[in-house]
């Protein structure tokens, strides 16, 4: 499976320097509920110290789908290309609290990009739950407004990246 996926560029003036509190505070302003560096739902889920907030995921998400995707991931994981690399997970869980929709968001900034083990975590949300997962690159606008988005491409299962460039997308493209 082939897998494509471009970053969003954010250009803040919040001086802010956690990138992923300034993202969280963006997606709880479009009327999200955001829950920032939950434990990886593939992996390891249920292991943090904040057990509210897991009970969540495991609501929105279904305790019973977590279990399958676990268990799956955690054989796949010895398979070729994926050997001794530990998927990565989102840096945010967002949602609605009716459940109705509900994503993940990578946050990066300045020369931070996505890397191995993050391909594998992305490659395996969307392949287990088909959810969508966002780059979500945070530029301030006072030091870095030039900078351009990452378009990164992978084949999965095996991880053999095909391409990482450094695209400008226009996001007012088409408008």
């Amino acid at each position: 499976m082939q897998f494509q996926i471009t970053e969003t560029i954010y250009v803040v003036d919040d001086t802010e320097p956690d990138a992923e509190l300034v993202m969280q505070r963006h997606y709880e302003e479009l009327g999200y509920s955001v829950i920032n560096n939950a434990a990886s739902i593939l992996v390891r889920p249920g292991e943090t110290h904040k057990m509210d907030e897991w009970g969540i995921i495991e609501r929105i998400v279904g305790k019973d789908r977590i279990a399958w995707a676990t268990q799956f991931s955690n054989r796949l994981l010895t398979a070729d290309g994926a050997h001794n690399n530990a998927p990565g997970h989102p840096d945010l869980f967002v949602y609605k609290d009716d459940g109705s929709k509900w994503f993940f968001v990578e946050v990066k900034q300045r020369n931070d990009y996505l890397k191995l083990g993050g391909m594998i975590g992305i490659s395996m949300l969307h392949a287990m739950f088909g959810t969508r997962v966002e780059i979500a690159r945070v530029n301030r606008s006072y030091e870095e407004k030039h900078s351009r988005a990452r378009t990164y491409r992978w084949v999965w299962p095996c991880i053999q990246e095909l391409n990482s460039t450094q695209e400008y997308i226009d996001p007012n493209a088409g408008e």
